[in-house]
């Protein structure tokens, strides 16, 4: 494309040579202009699918962290449950020795209780008087505190 202007002093070939040498440059810079603006979207949109990529990764890690989380709170629960059942069971049973002990202190019955290996695992108190009983006999360290008798 060419421009044809008239010049006032007559130099009509040298203004047009000028404009169009700076139209030139003025559509080169428009087109690295262009060309940057481009390669950028294109970073750009490069940069967002890697986004939307690690969007999904979290998400779905996410989802997983849930799951797992749901998960942890029924295991806890089921743990609570159990937990207090032996608690429960426990305090039954403490119930149940204190009722024996008391029964058996009550009757005051010389008791020995022994276990298969014939080793003491508990008496009552008047089984002290008539056996010499101390309470570092329950149980198998018994063999090591005691001399035996002559």
């Amino acid at each position: 494309m060419e421009l044809h202007v008239e010049s006032a002093d007559g130099d009509d070939g040298a203004a047009a040579k000028r404009l169009e040498t700076e139209l030139r440059e003025t559509r080169d810079r428009l087109q690295a202009s262009i060309e940057e603006y481009e390669s950028g979207v294109e970073e750009l949109n490069s940069t967002n699918e890697e986004l939307q990529s690690m969007n999904e990764e979290l998400q779905s890690t996410n989802e997983e962290l849930e799951t797992s989380k749901e998960e942890l709170q029924s295991v806890n629960e089921e743990l609570q449950t159990v937990n207090s059942e032996l608690l429960s069971k426990m305090e039954e049973l403490d119930r149940a020795n204190t009722d024996l002990k008391n029964i058996l202190d009550s009757t005051q019955v010389a008791t020995i209780f022994l276990d298969r290996n014939m080793v003491i695992r508990n008496f009552t108190s008047s089984a002290t008087s008539v056996f010499n009983l101390i309470p570092s006999d329950v149980g198998p360290s018994c063999y090591r505190h005691r001399q035996p008798s002559r």
